[in-house]
């Protein structure tokens, strides 16, 4: 047989045959050329191989063409017969995997529920060696009896429909196969929701742009074609491509109030459940709690697919207890969730419930509404014990078994709160006397009931509601249970009955069987829990809005007496919004080319488009962007003593209607590549700064921006160091040279001046000036009348000047040294005079 093919050759393996009396001592493996199709003979047996190992790969055949492998055996005494050849095996290997597979799904003609969908893919990026002979497509696992003839062609597409094995709204696997002589590859899969993607989303319009940023808003509604909308992605449109920017279901979109957005949708295939809901009741659900009016729904969509098990298992013991559960144990037929009654908010402890957990249905008695719902935090509606209307609504009577009103995730069917017989429904543990075949039937700890019920459904165990039969009357009398909605004019119409915490919890206390998850994590088996040659189809609840609906009024007498026509076409229209921030527009825009806008795009999601379907985007809305301030002014250091510097800037240009609302300062010691610090934040009339203290002699980097409503503006950046104007310098050293001469102008003096070199104070000394000023002469002394002027401005600590000689009086010098921050101050003046010697007395006589 063979164990592998590549188009490197052909491995095989065969099994020691008898030995004949003799030990064998070799095998000899023949290939030929086999009979072609049109006819060519087989060519002759030539050996392959010859030697004692039981496997062997044959090489060097041609990619393409067909041989037969004959093996035999040898012993002292010779060669024994060939076995029966393996024929027309081909030197090649098995395709790669068929790429780019996606599917469309489409409507008949005029519109209406998808009836199907296009499948695309590209051939194997490699045919193994062989030709590609066909494409064999597999849908949930089982083979299509069609198959499509292979081809290499870039793409190749096919068209499914009902009759393949898709239904509607459900969601499939599809596989594709490419197969050469050698076999079929590995599968290419995608999965696939048999419903079409939204529409493009409509309204999409610009409701706010300023200092709190942009809010745009669009048309939504809670479902599509049979499918809940899921959400939204918004995009943001470049021009050149579009790029998803935020997926959201945060929007203010609400169930209608009497039950026109309702959803619900069930499909049984391949032994699951699938359910398709909204997440908004087909009922009354005016919120009752203290800061409602009584009226308007606080649901909101919240899109649900739950997978259930169409033929249910029971374990030997209860697969989950729900103790502290606080999650969804079942879902009605109108798709609102049956919630388990733990609560994390409050304690158990005295109703009715085990310690520690808590009891929803007495914590928040007052907020159930007059069907028995309410919704939670986030919007989602559920149900925590009956679900009244849902009863009304299915003909419920007070003396007859209840109807099924829903489904447990377990796969087993949840009724109301009478049995066999219109047997109210009670734990066992409420019941005195022995557990004989005299007492009524009652609810185990899981809160059902195990056997056979033949009048009543084909399962071995059920789940019940246990209660009593509200008369669907409003509550809003503080003599009865009162509604806790309070809201100036208020109209409350809350549940008028609750069970009490002795039939706690209300709804499920355990799984009794097995959960799909759990079943296909291998987590859980166990036997039917079908009836023998029973089987189970869906049940469900279609209609949207109920058979009659409450009046708003606050007399507790208020009925279910007026009628209201469903309109099954009336979904919960309404509009989606989303506020983007003016920083977050400028990052966006900063992603894209230079433009004064950013362009939006939005679509709807559903299944069909999260499970691979391009989604249809709205048209693009652009949203002006403002613009940031420029970098500030001039930005200088002040520095008045070493290890301190205060910044100072100009106010930047900005946009005339986003002024600046605060000053962001940082700074780094410069060329180290650190990250920036905060220095501070100052408000728009401060326009200062103090690093103190600084290191002396550290050169630090500093940058300012401008924020306002449109975001950080752009930085300013300086290098400071960490410096204070030099020290004065010493006294000027007298001239340590002098030179006379007579020129056309008059005696000239030249004086060569030096002086000691002062500290820098942080900054090293870049330069002196050497000031001269000419004195006058006064009475009692000398004055400046002239203009100082610098006469060396020099890098080193010395330097010579040229003075003329003046009968008004001599000149005075002092130096300054120069660092980055400025000047020092000036050494202590040194005067000198512009004259000659003394001429030689005339006559020197004797007396």
């Amino acid at each position: 047989r063979i164990t592998a093919r590549s188009t490197q050759g052909v491995s095989l393996v065969w099994v020691k045959p008898s030995s004949g009396g003799s030990f064998i001592t070799s095998f000899v493996l023949y290939r030929r050329s086999s009979k072609t199709q049109d006819g060519r003979p087989a060519g002759r047996w030539m050996v392959a191989y010859s030697g004692t190992s039981l496997a062997f790969t044959v090489k060097g055949e041609q990619p393409g063409d067909f041989y037969d492998f004959a093996v035999s055996a040898r012993n002292a005494r010779g060669e024994g017969p060939m076995c029966k050849p393996l024929l027309n095996v081909p030197a090649c290997a098995a395709p790669a995997a068929p790429r780019n597979l996606k599917a469309r799904v489409m409507a008949l003609e005029g519109g209406g529920t998808a009836q199907h969908c296009e499948i695309t893919w590209s051939a194997p990026f490699a045919d193994g060696g062989c030709v590609l002979e066909r494409y064999m497509l597999l849908i949930d696992g089982r083979p299509s009896p069609r198959a499509w003839p292979g081809t290499t062609n870039l793409t190749t597409a096919l068209t499914l429909t009902l009759s393949d094995g898709l239904v509607p709204l459900n969601k499939h696997r599809v596989s594709i196969q490419a197969a050469n002589a050698a076999g079929a590859s590995l599968p290419a899969e995608l999965s696939l929701v048999m419903a079409q993607p939204p529409p493009a989303v409509t309204g999409l319009s610009l409701v706010a742009n300023g200092a709190g940023g942009a809010s745009i808003r669009w048309n939504s509604v809670a479902s599509y074609g049979g499918l809940p909308i899921l959400g939204h992605r918004i995009y943001v449109d470049r021009g050149f491509d579009i790029l998803p920017y935020r997926t959201t279901v945060s929007d203010d979109v609400t169930c209608d109030a009497l039950g026109r957005s309702a959803l619900f949708n069930e499909t049984v295939s391949v032994g699951i459940r699938n359910i398709q809901a909204s997440g908004c009741p087909n009922h009354f659900s005016g919120c009752q709690k203290e800061y409602c009016d009584g009226i308007e729904s606080e649901a909101t969509p919240t899109a649900a697919v739950y997978q259930i098990p169409a033929r249910p298992q029971l374990p030997s013991t209860p697969s989950r207890y729900m103790r502290c559960f606080q999650g969804s144990v079942g879902v009605a037929l109108n798709g609102v969730p049956f919630r388990s009654p733990a609560t994390a908010s409050k304690p158990h402890e005295n109703l009715g419930g085990p310690a520690g957990c808590g009891d929803a249905v007495q914590e928040h008695a007052g907020t159930f509404d007059a069907c028995g719902g309410r919704s939670d935090a986030n919007g989602m509606y559920h149900y925590h014990a009956l679900p009244y209307c849902l009863l009304h609504q299915l003909n419920a009577t007070k003396h007859t078994h209840s109807p099924q009103v829903g489904w447990a995730l377990d796969g087993f069917p949840i009724y109301g709160p009478l049995g066999p017989h219109g047997v109210a429904m009670i734990p066992c543990t409420l019941y005195d006397g022995p557990m004989n075949e005299n007492r009524p039937p009652c609810l185990d700890p899981c809160g059902g009931l195990e056997g056979e019920l033949q009048d009543v459904d084909s399962f071995l165990y059920r789940y019940y509601l246990p209660g009593p039969l509200d008369d669907l009357a409003c509550s809003s009398d503080s003599n009865m249970r009162p509604c806790q909605s309070n809201a100036p004019n208020a109209s409350p119409c809350c549940a008028r009955v609750l069970p009490n915490s002795t039939l706690y919890p209300y709804t499920l206390g355990c799984f009794r069987g097995c959960t799909w998850s759990d079943m296909e994590a291998g987590y859980c088996s166990g036997t039917s829990g079908i009836v023998a040659g029973k089987d189970v189809q869906g049940k469900s609840l279609t209609q949207r809005a109920s058979d009659s609906v409450i009046p708003f009024a606050k007399s507790p007498q208020n009925t279910w007496g007026n009628k209201v026509a469903p309109n099954p076409s009336s979904e919960a229209v309404a509009r989606s919004s989303l506020t983007i921030s003016a920083q977050e527009l400028m990052r966006i825009r900063g992603s894209g080319p230079a433009s004064p806008n950013v362009c939006f795009r939005v679509a709807a999601l559903n299944a069909a488009t999260e499970a691979g379907q391009d989604a249809q985007y709205s048209d693009p809305l652009c949203v002006p962007v403002a613009a940031v301030a420029q970098p500030p002014g001039q930005l200088i250091a002040v520095r008045e003593y070493t290890g301190l510097m205060v910044f100072a800037w100009e106010e930047p240009e900005t946009d005339i209607d986003h002024p600046i609302l605060a000053y962001e300062i940082e700074y780094r010691v410069a060329n180290e590549q650190l990250d920036w610090n905060v220095l501070r934040q100052t408000s728009p009339e401060v326009r200062r700064a103090k690093l103190d203290p600084c290191t002396p002699g550290i050169v630090y980097e500093v940058r300012v921006r401008g924020r306002s409503d449109a975001g950080p503006g752009h930085f300013r950046t300086e290098t400071f160091a960490c410096a204070t104007v030099p020290s004065t310098p010493a006294s000027l050293i007298s001239p340590a040279a002098r030179w006379i001469r007579n020129t056309a102008a008059g005696l000239e003096c030249r004086f060569a001046f030096a002086w000691p070199v002062p500290d820098g104070n942080g900054a090293p000394v870049t330069s002196y000036k050497l000031y001269r000023a000419a004195l006058h002469s006064i009475e009692g002394g000398f004055q400046q009348t002239d203009a100082e002027r610098v006469v060396c401005d020099v890098v080193v600590d010395r330097c010579t000047d040229a003075a003329f000689k003046r009968p008004a009086g001599p000149y005075r010098y002092t130096v300054v040294a120069v660092n980055e921050v400025g000047e020092s101050n000036r050494s202590q003046p040194l005067d000198l005079v512009c004259d000659e010697l003394p001429a030689a007395p005339h006559t020197l006589n004797h007396i």
